[in-house]
C-alpha cells in the first residue's frame, strides 16, 4: 500500500447524503469503507444492515462477515453428518465462535483450538464445545491421539501454517480440509520447515484428503437464508456472542495489533 491510503477494513456506516434512490439518507450499510471517517461509495458490494438489530455492529461479527464465513464454509464441506468430528482453530475468533455452535447445531462433535485458560473455559461454557486444545499449554497432534484417537473428520483452518501440517496427520481417511483464513502468513510467520511441503502433500496422499478454500462472494445468494437462520439463533438465545469495541479511529492500529497478538473472544470492533 502506498503512504497516504485508506487502510482496507468493513465497515458500518450511515448514508447522510445520497444521489441514489436506491440508498436513502439514514439508511445503515456494511461494506469496505476502509478506516475513515467519511465515505463516498457508488452503492456497489454494499448490504444493508438488517432492520432492528439491538446492535448494528452484529453486522460486522455473527451477521457480516466473519458469521457468513462460517455459515459458507460449514455449507462448503457438503457431506457434513451428525456424529462426525470437526476441528477448528482460530476457534474463540470473530468466525470460530460462530462455527462452532452452527456445526453443534448440525450435530458434530465440535473440538477447538485456542490459546489460554479464558479463551477455552468461553468456548466449553458458553459456546458448548466438547473439547478445546490449549495451544499455549499442550501441544496439538498430542491431545488429537487424546481427544479423536481414530481421527477428525473435518479441519476448518482459520490459521494455516504449521498447525495445518500438524492436523493433516490426525485427518481420517477422505478427510475435509476447508481453509477459510491463513492468519499465521497474514502476521509475517511463514513456514519455515524443511521439506514441509512434501510432508504436507504426502499427508493428502496417504489419506485421500480433500482440501477445499471458498470465496464468500461466490455464495451471495445464501445471505438472505444466512441472515434467517443465524439472525433466529441469535434472537432465541442459541448463538452466545462477544463483541468488544474500542473507541475511536485513532485507535485502529491497536486493535489490529490486538487481533493478531492473543487477541480477545469474539469479534473485536473500533467504534468512529
Amino acid at each position: 500500500m502506498p503512504l497516504g491510503a485508506i487502510i482496507p477494513g468493513a465497515a458500518i456506516g450511515e448514508v447522510i447524503s445520497s444521489n441514489n434512490p436506491d440508498f436513502e439518507v439514514g439508511t445503515l450499510l456494511e461494506g469496505r469503507f476502509g478506516w475513515q471517517d467519511y465515505a463516498v461509495s457508488r452503492g456497489e458490494g454494499l448490504n444493508r444492515v438488517m432492520p432492528g438489530l439491538s446492535r448494528p455492529e452484529l453486522a460486522l461479527g455473527p451477521l457480516g462477515l466473519p458469521g457468513f464465513s462460517a455459515y459458507v464454509g460449514l455449507g462448503v464441506a457438503g457431506a457434513v453428518a451428525q456424529g462426525q468430528i470437526l476441528l477448528v482453530s482460530g476457534a474463540a475468533g470473530a468466525v470460530g465462535s460462530v462455527l462452532g455452535p452452527l456445526a453443534k447445531a448440525a450435530g458434530l462433535r465440535v473440538i477447538g483450538i485456542a490459546r489460554g485458560e479464558e479463551k477455552r473455559r468461553y468456548l466449553i461454557d458458553r459456546l458448548g464445545f466438547d473439547a478445546v486444545i490449549d495451544r499455549s499449554v499442550e501441544s496439538v497432534p498430542d491431545a488429537l491421539r487424546s481427544l479423536a484417537p481414530e481421527g477428525v473428520d473435518i479441519y476448518f483452518d482459520n490459521v494455516g501454517g504449521s498447525m495445518l501440517l500438524e492436523v493433516m496427520q490426525h485427518l481420517k481417511r477422505r478427510g475435509q480440509v476447508i481453509i477459510c483464513g491463513l492468519m499465521s502468513q497474514y502476521s509475517g510467520a511463514e513456514i519455515s520447515i524443511p521439506n514441509a511441503y512434501t510432508a504436507f502433500v504426502q499427508s493428502i496422499m496417504r489419506s485421500s484428503v480433500t482440501i477445499t478454500a471458498f470465496s464468500n462472494t461466490d455464495y451471495e445468494h445464501l445471505r438472505p437464508q444466512f441472515e434467517q437462520d443465524v439472525g433466529g439463533m441469535i434472537a432465541s438465545g442459541a448463538l452466545p456472542y462477544e463483541l468488544h469495541i474500542m473507541d475511536g479511529l485513532e485507535a485502529a492500529p491497536r486493535a489490529l495489533l490486538t487481533m493478531f497478538g492473543d487477541g480477545v473472544t469474539g469479534k473485536l470492533v473500533v467504534r468512529v
